[in-house]
């Protein structure tokens, strides 16, 4: 079942670490108009995808949930697949958030690791 949500998910971030060299080079020069073009064009393509994505899965998820795992899948897999479906667009632009605190250099540093006492 995680493999049918994966595949927006990858075409997804393939599109925010796509775009990650041109959201640095825009906030580089300080071209606010690329910047606020370019996370605008970004988050309509993950809403896009995940809604084309989420509707095809959705009206075809008896056949795709009985292809992968049977009768037994059935049941449970129904309510999980569509939890799965409508986590796709939060973490297509979560990612896309990431991606440019990344590129705009303000990413947080990673805390140590301390060990327990």
């Amino acid at each position: 079942m995680r493999c049918i949500v994966m595949l927006p998910e990858m075409i997804s971030m393939g599109v925010t670490l796509g775009g990650m060299s041109l959201f640095a080079y825009s906030v580089g020069a300080r071209n606010q108009e690329r910047i606020s073009d370019s996370i605008r064009t970004a988050a309509l393509m993950i809403t896009g995808i995940s809604l084309v994505f989420g509707v095809l899965v959705f009206v075809f998820r008896d056949q795709a949930l009985l292809l992968i795992g049977g009768e037994a899948l059935l049941d449970r897999g129904d309510q999980m697949m569509t939890a799965m479906l409508i986590s796709v667009l939060f973490n297509g632009l979560t990612m896309l958030f990431m991606v440019l605190f990344q590129a705009a250099g303000k990413a947080a540093e990673p805390a140590e690791m301390q060990p327990a006492l």
